[in-house]
């Protein structure tokens, strides 16, 4: 059996480059000790045996339609059948966007994106922005939001959680909120 080891970080077409940097930093920081952190495009998904060494496929900030254009048909297959396999899937704002089955960006605004997702690995919809002020050519909307996390929900002893916030701030510009879709009814919120 072959150990998964690779976190793959999107870095297509649509990937915000101040998004694309620091999520790489981050992962590197936390994770490089025991696994490989890559960037991968369309090409190499499409055209690598990518699944059988990945242990997760992160979806980072940027815009979402460039990601339906480039990754909808086959890419979007194979991700899907390695996340019903085992496989992991992390979306942050577009990412998140494009993981859900609808995304609904800035809906009556000149922004607006609406439309349904192919992957929809959450039924429902992601609707943003969940804070006014987005704009794709500046941070003008950008903000450190403070997010509290339910430690409890969370499978793991909490001695793990060694002295962990469950309050915390996070950089935010553009991200989205999930709407659960009637029919599911195994949501939970972290």
């Amino acid at each position: 059996m072959v150990v998964p080891l690779n976190v793959l970080v999107y870095s297509g077409p649509g990937v915000s480059p101040n998004s694309q940097t620091f999520l790489m930093r981050t992962l590197r920081q936390f994770l490089s000790h025991r696994y490989a952190i890559i960037p991968v495009d369309q090409t190499m998904l499409r055209t690598q045996p990518w699944e059988t060494k990945a242990a997760l496929f992160v979806m980072p900030g940027g815009r979402d339609v460039p990601y339906t254009v480039e990754l909808n048909g086959e890419i979007n297959r194979r991700i899907r059948q390695w996340v019903e396999n085992g496989g992991r899937y992390l979306g942050l704002c577009a990412g998140g966007y494009y993981g859900s089955g609808r995304c609904e960006f800035e809906p009556g605004t000149p922004l607006e994106i609406v439309g349904s997702r192919e992957l929809a690995f959450f039924k429902g919809s992601c609707v943003g922005t969940a804070y006014p002020g987005y704009d794709y050519k500046s941070e003008t909307g950008a903000r450190a939001a403070e997010v509290t996390v339910d430690q409890d929900a969370f499978n793991v002893p909490q001695k793990l959680w060694r002295s962990d916030p469950a309050r915390i701030r996070i950089y935010y510009n553009g991200g989205g909120f999930f709407v659960p879709d009637e029919s599911e009814d195994n949501v939970t919120v972290l």
